[in-house]
C-alpha cells in the first residue's frame, strides 16, 4: 500500500477547533480538581491524626512546588466551575448560537486565566 493516510480519523488529522479544545479542558480539568478533592481530603485527614502529621502535609504542600500544585488545582477549579456555568445555560437552549458559543469559550479562558494569576499573586 503506497496510501500514507490513516486508516480511521484520529485527532492529529483533523484541525483543532475552539469548541474541541473546551471539551478537552474541561475533562482534564475534572480531573485535575479530583485530585485537588483527594488532597483536600488528605489535609483533613492529617488534621484530624495530630500536630505531627498535620506538619508533614504543611512542609508538603506549603513550599514553592506545592504553591504550584495549589495554583494549578485552583486554575481546575475555576475553569471547570465557569465552564459548568455555560454548559448549564445550554441546558435551558441559551447561547447555542455559533458565535455566543466562541465568545463565552474565550470568557471562561479569560476568566479563568484571571482567577489563577490572582491566586498566584496571593500565594507569592
Amino acid at each position: 500500500m503506497t496510501n500514507k493516510r490513516p486508516l480511521s480519523p484520529h485527532i492529529t488529522v483533523h484541525k483543532w477547533i475552539l469548541s474541541q479544545v473546551m471539551s478537552i479542558l474541561h475533562r482534564a480539568t475534572a480531573i485535575g480538581f479530583s485530585i485537588g478533592l483527594l488532597f483536600i481530603s488528605l489535609w483533613l485527614v492529617a488534621f484530624s491524626l495530630g500536630q505531627q502529621y498535620f506538619n508533614i502535609f504543611e512542609i508538603i504542600f506549603f513550599n514553592f512546588f506545592g504553591k504550584i500544585i495549589i495554583s494549578i488545582i485552583t486554575f481546575c477549579f475555576c475553569f471547570h466551575f465557569i465552564d459548568e456555568f455555560r454548559k448549564i445555560f445550554w441546558s435551558f437552549g441559551i447561547g447555542l448560537d455559533i458565535k455566543i458559543i466562541k465568545v463565552t469559550s474565550y470568557f471562561v479562558i479569560l476568566t479563568s486565566l484571571m482567577s489563577l494569576f490572582l491566586i498566584v499573586i496571593y500565594l507569592l
